[in-house]
């Protein structure tokens, strides 16, 4: 820094440090809770002392200094500095990005490439997530899966929904929800959704749209909030249009294989306009030979990854083809519904769009992006760090603003929310727990 601006930013300092008399050490708050800010200068000694300072530290080779004060003062610190034209902002947190323990992760190229990992640290849903697979059923003696089952339903009359002789719903549902990071298997992209098998399709992996449109109406009529449909046919069939129209009116979003026959014909029910239609992409991003493609394809995920399979002592094999696919999509839909229940269908369908990631003309929006669909629907914005006593434990948590809400990571992967009725730059002293008394907390 030259000596000019040096001197022209400690005067600055000299006229703010009158009115900062009220926030000095002495009468700044009772509290021993204190919040780290940085300021884009070196203070110098002078103007450390004269602030309402706890420690500093220094980093020259960049102008910068963190100080630390209380956190009631925090606010006005920041508000005079900015005043005086001294950048200055709460140090940000970081967050290591969430990796499953599970042995056959690193496999599992498909969750890094959708930037599941970051989206890991916000949510990994919640077991009153149902995603329905409707599907040939689900073994419900998986190690990866035994815990992720809730009844669902055999309408084939050729097993129980907890049995799959094609494989295939098992396959689909540990993509979903495996049970992740507990050391075993494979990863889910929802690691603590549930899943609710409803058997449409028989041991040969063969229905009709009669016992899919009531295993449509089977899931919806029994809590799922999600439908997944990897599976499909050559042309529209109307009852199976009535199906999917039930499960709409009833907020249940309806995800579904866009097909594997390499041809821009459109498959059935994938290609139904209240469908979100998923197409197969590589690790490069471009689209597998075998993906079905057009503007009738929504978004695309990657489509291969190792999966449960119905192998004996519960195998693990690679999962590939638009049937790989549409589950990542559904399981990243049970994440944003996990982490904000209010959240109707038709705003997950949004989000999920509208944060893919453009790779070509061969799909409508582009390949999925899970922290960019978690961030936009939960309105996070990672360069604003929000901190305070949210939850009244007397330690200061990282959280951010969302709309009329302060919302932080419970840490058991679920997310804590706290109503505030002001403004985003109202006073940062409000009851964000509603427990009576005030929090103190600053958001920059």
């Amino acid at each position: 820094m030259s000596t000019h601006r040096l001197r022209a930013s400690v005067a600055a300092i000299g006229v703010v440090l009158g009115t900062l008399a009220s926030v000095g050490p002495a009468a700044a708050t009772t509290s021993t809770e204190t919040v780290d800010l940085v300021v884009g200068q070196e203070l110098p000694a002078s103007v450390l002392d004269a602030l309402p300072v706890v420690t500093h530290e220094r980093l020259a080779p960049l102008d910068a200094t963190r100080i630390t004060v209380h956190v009631a003062a925090a606010g006005s610190v920041l508000d005079h500095l900015a005043a005086s034209g001294v950048r200055a902002w709460v140090d940000t947190p970081m967050r290591s990005t969430r990796t499953p323990n599970d042995p056959r992760y690193g496999g599992q190229w498909a969750f890094p490439l959708v930037r599941a990992p970051h989206a890991w640290q916000y949510t990994t849903g919640r077991s009153t997530t149902v995603v329905a697979v409707v599907d040939s059923g689900v073994d419900g003696s998986h190690p990866d899966l035994a815990d992720a089952l809730v009844p669902g339903r055999d309408l084939t009359g050729t097993g129980s929904a907890t049995s799959d002789g094609a494989g295939h719903g098992t396959g689909v549902a540990s993509v979903i929800a495996a049970r992740s990071n507990n050391g075993i298997g494979v990863a889910g992209m929802c690691w603590t959704c549930s899943i609710m098998p409803v058997k449409a399709l028989d041991d040969r992996g063969v229905g009709s749209a009669w016992t899919v449109s009531r295993g449509i109406v089977h899931a919806v009529d029994n809590g799922a909030s999600i439908v997944n449909l990897s599976l499909g046919g050559p042309r529209p069939d109307p009852l199976l249009d009535d199906a999917i129209d039930y499960a709409v009116r009833r907020d249940v979003l309806v995800v579904a294989a866009a097909g594997n026959g390499n041809t821009s014909t459109p498959s059935w029910p994938a290609a139904h306009p209240a469908v979100l239609a998923v197409g197969a992409s590589t690790e490069l991003d471009e689209r597998y030979e075998f993906s079905n493609h057009g503007d009738w394809v929504d978004v695309a995920a990657p489509g291969c990854i190792e999966a449960a399979t119905v192998r004996s002592g519960g195998g693990y094999g690679q999962f590939c083809g638009t049937s790989a696919a549409a589950p990542l999509v559904a399981g990243l839909a049970g994440l944003l519904r996990s982490a904000d229940p209010n959240m109707s269908a038709a705003d997950v369908r949004r989000e999920i769009e509208q944060s893919a990631d453009a790779i070509g003309a061969w799909t409508r929006h582009g390949r999925i992006d899970a922290t960019a669909a978690l961030f936009d629907a939960l309105d996070i914005e990672p360069g604003r760090p929000v901190v305070g006593d949210w939850d009244g434990d007397g330690e200061l948590e990282p959280g951010w603003w969302d709309r009329g809400h302060w919302r932080l990571d419970d840490g058991n992967g679920g997310i804590i929310e706290f109503r505030y009725g002001r403004a985003q730059d109202a006073p940062i002293v409000g009851d964000w727990n509603g427990d009576g008394r005030d929090e103190i907390g600053i958001i920059r």
